[in-house]
C-alpha cells in the first residue's frame, strides 16, 4: 500500500509540492512557536519569580488609611511614613499568631524631632556689640531655598535682673562660645526589633564597635518621672538632606560708653536700639559654614566613640509634629502617553493656634501641643544612642522593577521633569528631601527606637503599620496569589484592619504637581516610581493568555488546513476512489489508505519538528523539557489524524458510478447576472456554496485568531508597560507574537490556495471554453483573482466578527477604541485570499482548451524543475527555522530599569482639573486684587506726607526738600551686597532760601535716619550715604541754611521689593514729605563659575563679538542690535517669568555674482546657550529678505539676509553665548549677549 500511495503522490506532482510546503510550514512553524513560547514562557516566569520577590508580602494597615491613588491599585513612594498609629499591640499579637504568618514586622511612626549637632565655635575676645545674622540654605532640587535672620548681642554684658532682656540686644559671655546647634528634621519610628532583624536583617547592617550595637531584650524604655521616658535608639548612618548653614559673626563698631557694657547698651536703647544698629558701620566679618552631612558625621562619630554630649540633670527634648500624610487629587495627565497616571497635591493651611511659620504646606500640620506647647501633650524623652545602623547594608528589595514603596530606610525618587506651564526641564533635575517635615519629599524615619518606646510615648494605638511575609510563598502561580489573598482576607477578619497584598508589585511612573502655596509659585510636575500593586501576578495572567493565545493559534489554523487539505482532497480523488470500489477495493482498505497517508505526513511533521528541537535542545541551556520535545512531535501526528476523521467517514458516500464524473453535482444558479468578471466570479461562489463555506470558514478562523491575537498582544503591551517589571516581560514575548502571526498567515494561503486550485482543477472544462470564446489570459486570472479576493472578503467579516466574540468572551469588554484599528484588519484576509488564488490563478492560465476538454492528463518537464527546487526550498528553509530558533528564543537581558515607550495613551489614566488651572483663573483675580491691596497700602503710606512726590518728580512750589532721579552705589562707599539683597541709592536734597540775615542758621536734619517702607510695613534704613556738600550738612544732624545739602543715601532692600515709599520729617523743612520710589527689576548677577563658563563657551568661535558690534559690520555673518522688542507682525507675549529677545542676524556673502545658485545657510539652528548649559531654540523668525534666504536653509548670493530672530528666556538670567557655525562662511562666531 506505501507503493500505491507513493505513486499516487508521484503522478500529481503539483499537489506533492502543496502536501510538502504544507508539512514544513506546520512543523517548523509548530516547533519554532512552541520551543520559542516555552523558551520566552521560562524565561517570563523565570524574570517574575525573581523581580516578584520583594521585603514583604502584605502590609497592614489601620481603617481609613488608604488614599484616592489606590482606587487604581496605586501607592505612593514611602506612604507609610505619614501614617500616624492606629494600630494596638493586641491587634500586632493576633496577626503574629496567625498559621501562615511568618513574620510580622510593626512600625510606629512617633513623631519628627530635630537630630542636631554643635559644630566649631566664635571666640568674643573684647566688650562690644556684635550682630549674628544667621542664613539656612537647602537645595531641594526644585529650588533653592534661603532663610536668614539676624540678631544682636552684648558680649560682656551682664544685665541685672532689674534690667531684664529686651528684644533688641541678648546678653553674650566673653571668650570660646559654641555655634548654634544645626541638623535636620528627622522622623523618630518604633520597631520591633527581633521581627525587624528577620525582615529586612537590620542587625547586620548594624556596625559593630564597642560603643555600637543592636537592640536586645535589655533595651527598653525607662521611667524618668514626669512623664519623661528614657529609649534607646540606633541612628542611620545617612543623611539624606542638601542643606547647610552660614554663621556671620560682624562687630559693631561703636564706642564704649564710660567703658561700661551695660551703659552702652542703655545708650544704644535710647536712640532707637536695633534700628540705631543697623546705621552703623561694621567691622569685617567671621564666617562658618557648616552642612547636614557634616553634623550628621559629628553625631555619627560621637555615637561610635560614646562622646555624645550629655543633657544636663533634669533636662529632656520633645516632640511638637506628628506624622502627616499627603493628600493627593486625581489630575488628567498632560502627555498620557507618558505618564498615564496623574496627580496633584492638596496645599494644607496651617490653623491659627499652630505655631509655624509657614502657613501653607503640602501635608497638614498636626501637633502635639496647644500654642502654649503644653508639655503634658507632648513626647516628652531622654535619647539613650546605643549604635549606627547603614541601610545600604539591609536585606531589602534593591531591585528598581520591584522596589516597594513603604521601605523605611530609604528617601521616595523624584525627578523634576516639567515646569507649571508643561515645558520640559532639560536635564531633569532629582528632587531631594527638604528639612520640613510637612514638605512635599521628606527624610524617612532616620532614628530607630523599640516596639516598646513607641507604646510608652504614643500610647496604645502607635502602630502605624505591619509588615507580613507569608510562609511557603516561594513560587510565582495561582496557588501562592490564593494563599496571599486567604492570608490578607484571615488578617482582616480577625484585626478589622486593613491589608495589600504587596509581594509581585513593581514601580509605575506617575506624574505629581506640585500647585504654589502661599505667596509662592508653582514648583510644576514632578515624576515618581509610583508602585502598581500585584503587577507580577497580573502580567503573570496576561502573559499566560498571550502564550496560550499562541499555541492555540497555531494548533487549530493547522487542524483546519489538514482537515480542508483532505477535505478537498477527497472531492478531488472521487473517481479514483469509485474505480477502486468498482474494482473490488473496500470502504474500509480506503479509510485505512486515507490514515496512512495521514500517518506518513504526520511522521514527516515529527520528525522534522524533533530534528529543530532536538538541535536546540542540544545547543542551549535546555529551556524544554525532552518529554515536551516528544509531545509536540506527537501533536503534528494528531493534527493530521484528527484532519483525516472525517474524510474517512465520508469515503464509505462514494458509489461507483462517481467514476464517470468528478467533483459535486452543481445546480448551477445564477445569482447575479453574469456581465463581468465580479458577477461571475460571485455565481461561481453561490453555486459551490458548500466549498465556498469551507474556504471561508478556513480562512475566516485563522482571520479572527489572528485579529484576536493581536488585541491581546496590544493589550498585553498596555498592561505590562503600566509598569518597569511589565515592559521587560513584553520585550521578552514581542518577538514570538509577531512570527505567530506570520505562521498564521502562511497557514491561512496555504489552505486558500489548495482549496482554489481544487476549484480550478474541477472547472478545466469551463475555463477551456472560455479561452477557447477568445477569453484572454489576463481575464481568467482576473477572474480567480476575483473569487480569492471575495471568499477572502466574506472571511474577513465572519473573522471579525468572531474575534468581537472572543473578545468580549475573554475581556468582558467590547474594544470600541480598538474597533477602527480591528476593521483595517479586514484587508488581511483579502490580501490572504488573492495570494492563495495566484498559483491557482496560473494553473488556470496555463490551462488549453484540448487538453481540458479531452481531460489529457499534463506532467511536464517544468513540473518536475518545480519538484526539485522545492524540495530543495525545503532543506534551506529547514536549517533557516533550526538557525532562528537559537537566534530569537536566547533569553533577553535587563540592566537597569527600562524606559517606558507607549504609542498612545493606555485605556486606564487618571482624569481630574489641575487645582493651578483653576487658581489660574482665580490668579489674574488674586493678582488683580493682590496689586489692588498693595496700591491701597501704598496710597496709605503716601498720605502720611502732606507732600507726595516720586524721585526726580515735578518740584512743588515752596518745597524745600526733594529726591532726585535714583542713581547708581557710590564706589568709594566699596559696598558688597548680600545675596537676595540689592542696593538702592536715593539723592536727598534739602535748600533753604532764606533771608541773608539768617544765612548760616543751623536746623535739625538727619536724613540717614529717613526709612524706606515697604507695603507688608517692613522698614529699611540706609546703610551708608555720601554727603556731596559737607558745608551744608554736618555732623549727620545739622543743615546750614543758605546751602543745599544732597546727600546720597544707600539702603539694602530685598531683591523682590518692587515699590517702596521713603518718610522724610525734620525740623529743617515745614511739611512732611512722602516719595514713591520704583525699583526696576533685578538681573540675576553671574557667578566665578557661571563667568568661567560663558568664557569657554565664547572660545568656542575663532570670531568673538556681540550684538551691534561695529567692528563686524563688514563681517559675512554678524548680528546687529539687539531690537527693543519682538516683530509686531508675529504678536508673541512671553510666558510668565521669560522674557523675549530678539536678534537680527545678517548674512552677506559678495564673493559670489548671482547666478541661481544657493549655499547652505541654516541660522535657525543656532541656539542662546545659558551659562548652566541650557539651550534655548528660536520660537519664531521673520525673513527680512525672501531673495536672499529660502527654504530655512537656502542663501542666494550676493544678496544681504536678514533674519530677525525671537528667543524666549528666562527673565532671570542675564547673559547668554550663541554660537554660529555654517559651511556658508568660513569662521565659527561666538555672540556674547547681556540682557539689561
Amino acid at each position: 500500500m506505501l507503493k500505491f500511495i507513493w505513486n499516487s503522490w508521484w503522478r500529481n506532482k503539483e499537489r506533492f509540492i502543496l502536501l510538502l510546503v504544507g508539512v514544513l510550514i506546520v512543523s517548523t512553524g509548530l516547533s519554532y512557536l512552541i520551543g520559542t513560547t516555552q523558551a520566552n514562557n521560562g524565561t517570563v516566569v523565570d524574570e517574575l519569580q525573581k523581580r516578584w520577590g520583594s521585603s514583604y508580602d502584605i502590609v497592614v494597615r489601620p481603617p481609613g488609611s488608604r488614599s484616592v491613588t489606590e482606587d487604581l491599585k496605586l501607592l505612593e513612594p514611602n506612604y507609610m511614613s505619614g501614617l500616624d498609629g492606629g494600630i494596638t499591640r493586641k491587634q500586632y499579637e493576633t496577626v503574629k499568631q496567625i498559621t501562615d504568618v511568618e513574620v510580622a514586622a510593626p512600625i510606629a511612626m512617633i513623631g519628627n524631632y530635630y537630630a542636631d549637632a554643635q559644630l566649631g565655635t566664635y571666640d568674643f575676645k573684647e566688650p562690644g556689640i556684635y550682630k549674628v545674622t544667621i542664613q539656612d540654605v537647602q537645595d531641594t532640587g526644585l529650588q533653592q531655598e534661603k532663610q536668614t535672620n539676624s540678631y544682636f548681642l552684648g558680649a560682656g554684658w551682664s544685665p541685672s535682673e532689674s534690667d531684664g532682656l529686651n528684644r533688641d540686644l541678648s546678653p553674650q559671655e566673653l571668650g570660646k562660645q559654641p555655634l548654634m546647634e544645626f541638623g535636620s528634621a528627622t522622623m523618630l519610628a518604633g520597631i520591633d526589633p527581633e521581627a525587624e532583624a528577620r525582615l529586612v536583617g537590620l542587625d547586620q547592617a548594624t556596625k559593630k564597635a564597642t560603643h555600637s550595637r543592636y537592640f536586645t531584650k535589655d533595651d527598653i524604655a525607662t521611667d524618668n518621672g514626669n512623664d519623661v521616658w528614657n529609649i534607646p535608639l540606633i541612628l542611620n548612618s545617612h543623611e539624606y538632606v542638601d542643606a547647610y548653614r552660614k554663621y556671620r559673626y560682624e562687630k559693631v563698631d561703636v564706642s564704649l560708653v564710660n567703658d561700661s557694657m551695660t551703659e552702652t547698651v542703655q545708650d544704644i536703647m535710647k536712640k532707637g536700639g536695633k534700628s540705631y544698629l543697623k546705621t552703623l558701620p561694621l567691622q569685617p566679618a567671621k564666617v562658618y559654614k557648616i552642612t547636614t552631612n557634616q553634623t550628621s558625621e559629628e553625631l555619627v562619630n560621637d555615637i561610635l566613640k560614646g562622646t555624645v554630649p550629655s543633657k544636663s540633670t533634669g533636662s529632656f527634648d520633645w516632640m511638637y509634629l506628628k506624622p502627616s500624610s499627603v493628600e493627593y487629587q486625581a489630575l488628567a495627565s498632560p502627555f498620557a502617553t507618558r505618564w498615564p497616571f496623574a496627580y496633584q497635591i492638596t496645599p494644607q493651611e496651617v490653623p491659627e493656634d499652630i505655631q509655624l511659620a509657614k502657613r501653607t504646606m503640602y501635608r497638614k500640620a498636626r501637633t502635639f501641643g496647644d500654642t502654649s506647647i503644653n508639655f503634658k501633650s507632648v513626647p516628652k524623652m531622654t535619647l539613650n544612642f546605643i549604635g549606627v545602623f547603614d541601610p545600604q547594608k539591609l536585606n531589602i528589595s534593591k531591585d528598581p522593577l520591584t522596589e516597594l514603596p513603604m521601605e523605611t530606610y530609604f528617601p521616595a525618587k523624584a525627578q523634576w521633569v516639567m515646569d507649571k506651564n508643561e515645558r520640559p526641564v532639560n536635564p531633569v533635575r532629582d528632587v531631594k528631601p527638604t528639612n520640613d517635615p510637612y514638605d512635599f519629599l521628606t527624610k524617612p524615619p532616620s532614628m530607630l527606637t523599640t516596639l516598646d518606646a513607641a507604646f510608652k510615648l504614643r500610647g496604645d494605638k502607635a502602630i502605624s503599620a505591619i509588615r507580613v511575609n507569608v510562609k511557603g510563598v516561594e513560587a510565582m502561580n495561582a496557588m501562592s496569589e490564593k494563599k496571599l489573598q486567604a492570608v490578607a482576607q484571615e488578617i482582616e477578619d480577625k484585626t478589622g484592619l486593613i491589608t495589600d497584598v504587596t509581594l509581585g508589585s513593581s514601580p509605575q511612573l506617575a506624574l505629581t504637581y506640585l500647585p504654589g502655596l502661599k505667596n509662592e509659585s508653582a514648583l510644576g510636575w514632578v515624576q515618581q516610581p509610583w508602585i502598581k500593586l500585584g503587577s507580577s501576578m497580573a502580567i503573570f495572567q496576561e502573559a499566560k493568555v498571550g502564550m496560550s493565545g499562541v499555541i492555540a493559534s497555531v494548533i487549530a489554523v493547522a487542524l483546519v488546513y489538514v482537515f480542508s487539505s483532505n477535505f478537498i482532497l477527497l472531492y478531488a480523488r472521487k473517481k479514483e476512489f469509485a474505480i477502486l470500489l468498482s474494482l473490488g477495493w473496500r470502504p474500509r482498505q480506503m479509510s485505512k489508505l486515507l490514515f496512512l497517508e495521514a500517518t506518513l505526513l504526520g511522521t514527516f511533521v515529527a520528525l522534522i519538528s524533533w530534528t529543530i528541537l532536538g538541535s536546540f535542545w542540544l545547543t542551549t541551556d535546555h529551556p524544554i523539557a525532552l518529554g515536551r520535545i516528544l509531545l509536540i512531535g506527537l501533536a503534528g501526528l494528531l493534527i493530521y489524524w484528527g484532519g483525516t476523521l472525517v474524510p474517512m467517514a465520508l469515503i464509505h458516500r462514494i458509489r461507483p458510478f462517481e467514476s464517470m464524473r468528478s467533483g459535486e453535482v452543481s445546480k448551477g444558479r445564477r445569482f447575479v447576472r453574469s456581465q463581468s468578471i465580479f458577477g461571475m466570479s460571485l455565481n461561481q461562489l453561490f453555486t459551490y456554496w458548500q466549498r465556498t463555506l469551507l474556504s471561508i470558514v478556513a480562512i475566516a478562523l485563522p482571520t479572527s485568531l489572528f485579529i484576536f491575537f493581536l488585541f491581546v498582544t496590544f493589550r498585553l503591551k498596555g498592561v505590562l508597560y503600566a509598569t518597569w517589571l511589565g515592559e521587560y516581560v513584553a520585550l521578552e514575548v514581542g518577538t514570538m507574537h509577531y512570527v505567530a502571526m506570520a505562521v498564521a498567515l502562511l497557514i491561512a494561503i496555504l489552505t486558500t490556495t489548495e482549496i482554489m486550485w481544487q476549484n480550478v482543477n474541477e472547472r478545466k472544462p469551463q475555463l477551456a471554453v472560455l479561452k477557447a470564446t477568445g477569453w484572454r489570459d489576463g481575464w481568467i486570472r482576473l477572474l480567480v483573482l476575483t473569487e480569492g479576493m471575495l471568499t477572502g472578503l466574506f472571511a474577513g467579516v465572519i473573522g471579525l466578527l468572531l474575534a468581537l466574540a472572543m473578545i468580549g468572551y475573554v475581556y468582558n469588554q467590547f474594544p470600541v477604541n480598538e474597533l477602527l484599528f480591528l476593521s483595517m484588519m479586514l484587508f488581511i484576509p483579502v490580501v490572504t485570499g488573492v495570494i492563495g488564488a495566484l498559483l491557482p490563478a496560473q494553473r488556470a492560465v496555463r490551462i488549453t482548451p484540448n487538453a481540458a476538454i479531452g481531460s489529457v492528463a499534463v506532467n511536464i518537464e517544468a513540473t518536475e524543475r518545480r519538484f526539485k527546487l522545492t524540495l530543495g526550498t525545503i532543506g534551506v528553509v529547514l536549517v533557516a527555522g533550526v538557525t532562528s530558533l537559537f537566534l530569537f528564543a536566547s533569553n533577553e537581558d535587563i540592566t537597569q530599569a527600562p524606559k517606558q515607550a507607549q504609542d498612545k495613551p493606555p485605556a486606564v489614566q487618571t482624569t481630574g482639573a489641575k487645582i493651578a488651572d483653576v487658581k489660574q483663573n482665580e490668579s489674574k483675580k488674586t493678582a488683580a486684587v493682590s496689586q489692588s491691596e498693595t496700591d491701597k497700602k501704598i496710597k496709605k503710606l503716601m498720605k502720611k506726607g502732606m507732600v507726595q512726590t516720586t524721585p526726580g518728580g515735578e518740584q512743588i512750589n515752596n518745597q524745600f526738600f526733594y529726591v532726585d532721579p535714583l542713581i547708581e552705589t557710590p564706589k568709594e562707599l566699596d559696598l558688597k551686597e548680600k545675596p537676595g539683597y540689592r542696593f538702592v541709592t536715593v539723592p536727598v536734597m534739602l535748600e533753604l532760601d532764606v533771608d541773608p540775615e539768617f544765612k548760616n542758621a543751623m536746623s535739625i536734619y538727619r536724613p540717614s535716619t529717613y526709612a524706606m517702607t515697604a507695603p507688608d510695613g517692613k522698614e529699611y534704613l540706609p546703610i551708608d550715604y555720601v554727603n556731596r556738600n559737607e558745608k551744608a550738612w554736618k555732623f549727620s544732624y545739622q543743615y546750614f541754611s543758605g546751602k543745599k545739602s544732597h546727600v546720597d543715601l544707600v539702603y539694602q532692600v530685598p531683591e523682590d521689593e518692587k515699590v517702596l515709599v521713603l518718610y522724610a520729617s525734620d525740623s529743617a523743612f515745614p511739611r512732611t514729605v512722602t516719595v514713591k520710589i520704583e525699583l526696576p527689576p533685578v538681573a540675576k548677577a553671574l557667578t566665578d563659575q557661571e563667568e568661567q563658563a560663558v568664557k569657554q563657551m565664547m572660545n568656542k568661535g575663532v570670531v568673538k563679538t556681540y550684538p551691534g558690534d561695529p567692528l563686524q559690520k563688514k563681517a559675512v555673518f554678524h548680528v546687529d542690535a539687539m531690537l527693543p522688542n519682538p516683530p509686531k507682525e508675529l504678536k508673541l507675549k512671553p510666558w510668565s517669568g521669560y522674557q523675549l529677545v530678539t536678534l537680527p542676524l545678517i548674512f552677506q556673502d559678495t564673493y559670489y555674482d548671482h547666478d541661481g545658485s544657493s549655499v547652505n545657510y541654516r541660522p535657525n539652528t543656532f541656539t542662546l546657550q545659558a551659562p548652566d548649559g541650557t539651550e534655548y531654540e528660536q520660537i519664531d523668525y521673520v525673513n527680512r529678505n525672501e531673495k536672499a534666504w529660502k527654504n530655512g536653509f537656502q542663501y542666494y548670493p550676493p544678496f544681504r539676509s536678514q533674519i530677525d530672530f525671537v528667543y524666549e528666556v528666562p527673565d532671570d538670567q542675564s547673559v547668554f553665548v550663541m554660537y554660529a557655525s555654517s559651511e556658508a562662511f568660513p569662521k565659527p562666531t561666538t555672540v556674547k549677549i547681556g540682557l539689561d
